[in-house]
């Protein structure tokens, strides 16, 4: 957990460094990009997906609906692991993230 609150403070800093160079313009050309991505769907293509994936997740995931992500995972026949205790960011959140997509991307 520590390592997750030095990244955070380091990315929160970068997030904050970044958005100074951000002009109102280019904000507010931005924001309607961000509005449709909660429009764009594409649950019924999944079946689609002919190789194999990966969907991994968290049942506490607060930006992303963990049915949802089921949901991603059931339709598009991928496999799938999901955390039990972790935020957005399994990634960095947990030790043996990168294992599981090796261990994945071997198999």
């Amino acid at each position: 957990m520590l390592l997750f609150r030095g990244f955070a403070k380091i990315a929160h800093e970068a997030m904050v460094d970044e958005a100074k160079t951000v002009t109102e313009e280019e904000l507010e050309e931005f924001i309607p990009h961000t509005e449709n991505m909660f429009s764009f769907n594409a649950t019924s293509r999944l079946s689609e997906i002919k190789t194999d994936s990966f969907v991994i997740g968290s049942k506490t995931d607060k930006v992303f609906d963990f049915e949802l992500i089921k949901e991603l995972a059931e339709k598009s026949n991928s496999k799938s692991f999901f955390y039990e205790n972790v935020g957005h960011s399994p990634a960095f959140e947990t030790p043996e993230y990168n294992r599981r997509l090796l261990d994945f991307l071997l198999s």
